[in-house]
């Protein structure tokens, strides 16, 4: 009836987290699991590897035995609800969320980031008389814009470090 190794049938979903590997690089993307799976389960599944997906869309098979660290990604949850904002592969996604290309610069990251926690902070309409729902997007989007610049520049403090020690 079901072919059970095809997986087919099932729901994926992407996890974010951060992996550092064996040689030292780190990857920051999403790891995709059935709808129902946790990274723990993920993780000890009899499989090999690991399907990663970077931010920038580039899908890898990663072997579970070069990974050194997984550490898993939190993101406000509400702001994944977010009116239809973002599709499913940009819902994890900090470049997209910073509305910026995944070749963006430190500098432009700050830049966008600034720009954004501006333009979405609750208290910028604290003289408006906003419905709660509306007033519920502006914090789940601050929310989601301030993971996002805390994910990129720990990466890019990362990627740093890790030159450095080169």
């Amino acid at each position: 009836m079901f072919d059970r190794d095809n997986g087919s049938y099932l729901q994926e979903k992407a996890l974010p987290v951060r992996i550092e590997l064996a040689n030292g690089r780190i990857l920051s993307g999403n790891i995709v699991v059935t709808q129902t799976a946790s990274l723990r389960e993920a993780i000890n599944d009899s499989k090999q590897y690991l399907e990663f997906t970077t931010y920038e869309g580039k899908q890898n098979y990663i072997s579970k035995h070069s990974i050194v660290q997984i550490e898993k990604i939190n993101r406000p949850e509400e702001a994944d609800q977010l009116m239809g904002k973002f599709n499913k592969v940009d819902a994890h996604n900090p470049y997209a969320v910073l509305g910026l290309p995944t070749t963006a610069s430190r500098a432009e990251v700050q830049k966008s980031y600034h720009r954004m926690a501006k333009e979405y902070h609750p208290d910028q309409f604290h003289n408006v008389a906003l419905p709660s729902e509306a007033m519920q997007y502006l914090i789940a989007m601050s929310k989601r814009i301030n993971a996002a610049h805390t994910e990129l520049s720990d990466m890019y403090v990362a990627q740093a470090r890790a030159q450095a020690a080169q």
